[in-house]
């Protein structure tokens, strides 16, 4: 019955992650997404979302290519 309610209020957005962690008492991050994905709760994931995170591993892709380049070893 808990689990239902946890999983009804992350689908209807009431409930975070963290939220279904808390109440379901998981231990981790990783508990909480394998319970969602064993019952089709997807963690929602936009085209913003992959836009943010691309752009975000661009920067850090080019910070530590420029850091190896200016080491005194180059």
């Amino acid at each position: 019955m808990l689990e239902a309610y946890a999983l009804g209020g992350y689908r209807a957005g009431c409930l975070s992650e963290a939220g279904v962690r808390r109440l379901l008492g998981f231990e981790t991050r990783y508990d909480v997404d394998d319970f969602l994905y064993e019952h089709g709760a997807f963690i929602p994931y936009t085209m913003d979302d992959l836009k943010r995170d691309t752009a975000v591993a661009l920067e850090v892709a080019l910070r530590a290519r420029a850091e190896r380049n200016a080491s005194p070893s180059h």
